[in-house]
């Protein structure tokens, strides 16, 4: 006499259930997590930007536009007219409301610093939401 095995109580797994599984750590994984990325790096470093390359970035109440120049400096443009114009030197980041400054990068939740007016007046934005780099096309 053959017994039967008793009903499963668990229903089973369905494999379109869920989310689909993240690839394994690596190089496969790097790619994953940036192909996720809604609003970009989370983080840039300004020694890497070149002649022409052009920054968006998002805070809460502005858009702002940099167009990097050839010194280092950069064009700023924004979608509010009582905000700074013109030449700046991007100094980084400050993390929060701390006066801790990560000097060279800009990075999503930290607040961007400028300097204006040939280096005399600095600035801070509220926190960035998103970061977007524009490369500037290789002219031949």
């Amino acid at each position: 006499m053959q017994v039967a095995a008793p009903p499963s109580r668990t229903p089973p797994m369905k494999e379109e259930s869920g989310p689909p599984m993240p690839p394994p750590v690596g190089d496969t994984w790097e790619l994953f997590l940036d192909a996720r990325r809604p609003h970009g790096p989370s983080e840039i470093d300004l020694r890497e930007l070149r002649l022409g390359d052009r920054v968006l970035l998002a805070t809460k109440n502005t858009q702002y536009t940099l167009e990097w120049r050839a010194d280092g400096s950069a064009l700023l443009s924004s979608d509010r007219s009582d905000r700074p114009f013109g030449q700046v030197s991007v100094i980084g980041c400050a993390f929060r409301r701390s006066g801790a400054l990560a000097q060279g990068v800009l990075f999503c939740g930290g607040r961007m610093e400028y300097a204006s007016s040939e280096g005399k007046v600095r600035h801070r934005t509220t926190a960035i939401l998103s970061i977007k780099v524009e490369n500037a096309v290789a002219k031949e």
